[in-house]
């Protein structure tokens, strides 16, 4: 019996410190636009254009804006361009793109990037889709540094309630989608 407790009390443990040290730093915002928060922060202190509405039906209303104003620069790295996502009228998300063609650009970047978060949480290589991901995980915001294949990289900070609000209308549209009946 006492084993047992044993094994569990150290679990416990180490599930805990596991979770305190996920991400150093967990960025609630990104210059000063808060994730979550509504889209009027974005617009009331930043001249922006729409670059995109988002292709996918279900997320009919998520638009990109560009702020004309951005610093476009990471620590020591250069980004090509900064957008905000919003949907539901509240901002989900940054993406930082910048040139991951230069090896000492996109190690800048991710330089700045540890910094700021510390060590990456998750390391994928050689996946189907992407060259290279590293993943911060927060409780409320996850960063990902992602270096596709043809060489174009971005790295996204998105707010994780939001994007859960989003999966679920997507499951929630493909579900009616489905064809199912009580009938």
């Amino acid at each position: 019996m006492l084993k047992k407790s044993s094994l569990l009390t150290l679990i416990i443990v180490l599930t805990t410190a596991l979770n305190v040290t996920a991400m150093k730093n967990e960025p609630y915002s990104f210059r000063g636009i808060t994730f979550g928060g509504p889209a009027s922060q974005l617009f009331d202190n930043h001249q922006v254009v729409q670059v995109a509405q988002s292709s996918e039906d279900i997320l009919d209303q998520t638009i990109l804006y560009k702020a004309l104003d951005e610093k476009l620069t990471l620590g020591a790295g250069k980004l090509k361009e900064v957008h905000y996502g919003v949907w539901n009228n509240s901002i989900y998300i940054a993406r930082l793109h910048f040139d991951a063609n230069s090896h000492d650009n996109s190690e800048k970047v991710l330089n700045a990037c540890i910094k700021q978060w510390g060590e990456p949480d998750k390391l994928l290589k050689d996946h189907s889709k992407y060259l290279l991901v590293l993943i911060w995980k927060g409780p409320t915001v996850r960063v990902e540094y992602i270096i596709g294949h043809s060489r174009s990289a971005v790295i996204n900070l998105k707010h994780q309630p939001s994007m859960k609000g989003v999966k679920a209308l997507r499951e929630q549209k493909e579900n009616g989608r489905s064809g199912s009946s009580d009938f």
